[in-house]
């Protein structure tokens, strides 16, 4: 699992993708919910420390979907 910055750091809105790369098949990004944050707000919630927290717990949450098929 990947948790990681999709957008570039010029725009007004930034956001934290969630990727999963199981065994010789490479990577897919796991569709969710927006984890996004301001930068130009740093103080005004969700901080990027709050979006990424999120994305992590969403992260989690499918892998434990995940092994539930395994």
């Amino acid at each position: 699992m990947l948790v990681v910055p999709e957008t570039s750091p010029e725009w007004p809105v930034q956001r934290f993708g969630i990727f999963y790369a199981p065994p010789k098949t490479g990577f897919e990004r796991i569709r969710s919910s927006a984890h996004e944050w301001h930068p130009r707000l740093p103080r005004q919630s969700p901080t990027e420390d709050e979006a990424f927290a999120a994305a992590v717990a969403e992260a989690e949450r499918f892998l434990q979907v995940e092994m539930s098929f395994v």
